[in-house]
């Protein structure tokens, strides 16, 4: 929570379709500080980006274990791996506010789009929920070495049953991307 943003786990039993009831009460008075209406979708995705941007340099980290940022790129045929929240249903899930604490694969099925082409699926090696973390998704995919040009902001898209994770309030597009090595 910050001035202006909260963030919070949609409970898996709300439902996926139509509208729910949202309030934001302040827990020593139990008064009811905000309250609103918002809409329930299968899927939303949207990918984390650094320093809690709308767009921009996606949260992501190296085959290496270093933050991916220019200066420290990822090289083509190595894997990267992306965080990002809103990718649907999640069978095995733990209850609700629990971190996975291993491996827990999604039920659906993504796409990566990396600069212009999609990522071939066989490149992507995982994608589930990010151990340690409740409400986050990991997608561990390989870079193509023939399809993407180095770069320092090489855009990067995600996409669950056709919604792409690159359009924000009102439709904006947005740019996320990531840095690969020359």
């Amino acid at each position: 929570m910050s001035p202006g943003q909260i963030n919070y786990f949609v409970p898996n039993d709300v439902g996926s379709e139509g509208t729910a009831e949202l309030q934001v009460l302040r827990k020593s008075t139990g008064e009811i500080v905000a309250a609103g209406t918002v809409a329930l979708a299968r899927v939303s995705p949207a990918l984390f980006i650094q320093g809690a941007y709308e767009q921009g340099q996606i949260a992501a980290i190296n085959e290496d274990g270093t933050v991916n940022a220019p200066g420290s790129e990822v090289a083509k045929g190595q894997f990267i791996t992306l965080y990002a929240t809103g990718l649907g249903a999640v069978s095995s899930a733990p209850p609700d506010g629990v971190p996975p604490t291993g491996p827990t694969p999604a039920s659906e099925s993504v796409r990566v789009l990396i600069n212009t082409d999609f990522v071939p699926d066989e490149n992507i090696q995982y994608f589930g929920l990010a151990p340690g973390f409740v409400g986050v998704y990991q997608i561990n995919v390989k870079v193509p070495v023939d399809r993407v040009a180095p770069g320092a902001a090489i855009p990067v898209v995600v996409q669950v049953r056709s919604v792409n994770s690159n359009v924000g309030a009102n439709n904006k597009l947005l740019t996320t991307t990531i840095a690969v090595k020359p």
